[in-house]
This record gives C-alpha cells, sequence and structure tokens, in this order.
C-alpha cells in the first residue's frame, strides 16, 4: 500500500518531468538518450516493487548517467 503525504513528515517532492528535464541537462552527451526510457523502468519499479527499489534504481542510474566511461553492463551489475 502506497503511503500518503503527511505534511508533518519531510519530504523531497520532484515531479517526473522536472526530474527528466534535470537528468536530460546533466547527463553525459552520449546517454542523454537513455533518460526518458530509464525512467519509465523506474515507474514500473516503483509501481510493481515498492518505492525502496525504485530510488536505489533512480540513484543508481544518476550516477551511470553522468559517467562517461560506464556501460549498460556496470548499471546492471549494480542492479543485481
Amino acid at each position: 500500500m502506497t503511503k500518503h503525504f503527511n505534511p508533518s513528515e519531510s519530504y523531497f517532492l520532484v515531479t517526473w518531468s522536472e526530474l527528466e528535464q534535470v537528468l536530460n541537462r546533466t547527463s553525459a552527451p552520449s546517454k542523454k538518450a537513455s533518460v526518458a526510457e530509464g525512467l519509465d523502468a523506474i515507474r514500473v519499479l516503483k509501481k510493481d516493487k515498492g518505492p525502496s527499489v525504485a530510488l536505489y534504481t533512480l540513484v543508481t542510474m544518476i550516477a551511470w548517467l553522468h559517467d562517461e566511461e560506464a556501460d549498460l553492463s556496470d548499471l546492471a551489475d549494480n542492479h543485481r
């Protein structure tokens, strides 16, 4: 069950479109095309596996998007 917003707790709220804009601006040039697909996968993970798995994957994806030398096999290795 999804936890509902509780204004008495600390949250960092960002929309998917804002996140996509920032990632498109800051990602390595060779990886910008992967941003939308990666975020789509994270949306599915959030729905199917929960927010903790989605957040872990998002942080891993952000690191990968900013590393010019990492390739997709590096991202897959971190997710196992």
